[in-house]
């Protein structure tokens, strides 16, 4: 039967005799809104079964903010309850998907915590709730509501019902809120100022200290009463404050959450610290409304570094002072040891004494320079290690080379040199670590 031709009849019984019959004519077609049905075109068929405009009646009537969804969850309705609530015109919600619309008018926290309460909801076929949520521009707050509808395994509809709460109830909200918010800050307070080992204050957004704990008196020598409404520079040497050292690290903890440094700080007596310190800014509701700073006294470890650091390079004295000894006392009977080549090589020798000679002779000035090399150790260890640049005669380089190797090869095992015909007969180079390389 059409639904304008439809009737709904109540019988009423009072005290006269005979039935009275009452018709309610529901309201017209074009009142209720069945955009959740696509329209159809000649032809075409429809890519979702239409919405009963009864089922939209109902959930247009009711008194509790509610909004319909279809199965892609898009809205097909929303109640007169929710559009007075929220202020907003239908049509904007009609049709889209329920993550296209400003969580302020469903309401929810925010996109991310509905999709996991609607996750949630459709994965376990169970109602889900948030509490207590928001409601802009409003003194009030409500509790969010999805209720999954299936079909065999088919979700058809989805609602979200705004279970608006009581002002008295807000009120009690708040009051707990703030209660814990106290019992927090009481309990953060008595944790901060048993603190003996660091040194933790908050500033204001300018760089003023605020509050004073028992571990900065120790360490600053201070009272909370001397100290507090003075800038924190006042910690820092002359040379930092000149640079506005304070200035900019509170710049860069503003733009970046936080600011750690190390560097020496001093006391009100005038002496110094080795301190490692961290400043991170403090937002409430967004806003910026100072900082908060903790200092730790690192003297102590600085000291044990620089100990270390002094014991490390006077053992690297001493050992250079030995390898110099060493090397000058080797140097002194190598070279008695060259000069007798030296003198040797000009006696009458045989063509094969002359060759074990020269052998000598190269070997022994090899060994010099490498002593020599031992003396610039500290070049060495400092990373200055230089090589000798002199034109070098190349045959013979590779002829003082082949006779080296040649006496050591195994029986059978012969050495051949051979140089390509356009290489250069002479060359750049440092002539000790060629021969090292071949």
């Amino acid at each position: 039967m059409p639904l304008d031709d439809q009737m709904l009849h109540l019988k009423l019984e009072d005290r006269q005799r005979g039935d009275v019959a009452q018709q309610i004519t529901p309201p017209a077609e074009d009142e209720f809104n069945t955009l959740g049905a696509p329209s159809k075109s000649p032809g075409t068929a429809p890519t979702m079964p239409p919405i009963d405009s009864s089922l939209t009646r109902l959930y247009r009537r009711t008194p509790t903010p509610t909004i319909l969804l279809d199965g892609s969850l898009r809205v097909v309705q929303t109640s007169d309850s929710h559009q007075a609530l929220f202020r907003h015109p239908r049509e904007i919600l009609l049709g889209a998907s329920i993550y296209e619309i400003p969580p302020r008018l469903i309401p929810a926290p925010d996109t991310p915590a509905l999709s996991g309460m609607l996750g949630t909801a459709i994965s376990t076929r169970e109602v889900q709730t948030l509490d207590f949520v928001r409601i802009v521009d409003s003194d009030r707050s409500c509790s969010l509501r999805a209720t999954p509808i299936f079909e065999d395994d088919a979700l058809i509809y989805l609602t979200l019902e705004a279970q608006v709460h009581p002002r008295a109830e807000v009120e009690e909200q708040k009051n707990s809120a703030l209660s814990d918010q106290a019992y927090l800050n009481a309990t953060y307070k008595i944790l901060v100022d048993t603190v003996k080992d660091y040194a933790i204050f908050m500033l204001d957004c300018r760089g003023h200290i605020a509050t004073w704990n028992s571990g900065a008196a120790i360490l600053k020598g201070y009272t909370a009463q001397e100290i507090i409404g003075k800038h924190f520079s006042v910690f820092y040497g002359r040379e930092d404050r000149e640079t506005d050292k304070p200035g900019r690290e509170l710049t860069v903890c503003v733009q970046e959450g936080k600011v750690e440094d190390e560097g020496w700080r001093y006391r009100k007596d005038g002496t110094r610290f080795w301190a490692n310190v961290m400043i991170t800014a403090i937002h409430q509701l967004g806003r910026h409304v100072g900082f908060v700073k903790v200092t730790r006294d690192l003297t102590e470890r600085k000291a044990a570094e620089q100990r270390l650091i002094d014991a490390f390079e006077e053992s690297s004295k001493i050992k250079t002072d030995f390898l110099a000894n060493m090397s000058h006392e080797l140097r002194t009977p190598m070279n008695g040891m060259s000069l007798a080549l030296t003198m040797l090589m000009g006696t009458g020798l045989t063509a094969d004494q002359k060759e074990y000679a020269s052998i000598l002779e190269d070997s022994t000035s090899i060994l010099l320079q490498v002593i020599n090399d031992v003396l610039d150790y500290s070049k060495l260890s400092s990373g200055s290690f230089s090589l000798t640049t002199d034109v070098l005669d190349v045959p013979s380089v590779i002829n003082a080379v082949t006779r080296n190797c040649r006496h050591s090869l195994k029986s059978g095992v012969a050495l051949e040199k051979t140089v390509a015909p356009n290489f250069p007969l002479n060359i750049k180079g440092d002539p000790l670590r060629f021969r090292q390389i071949y």
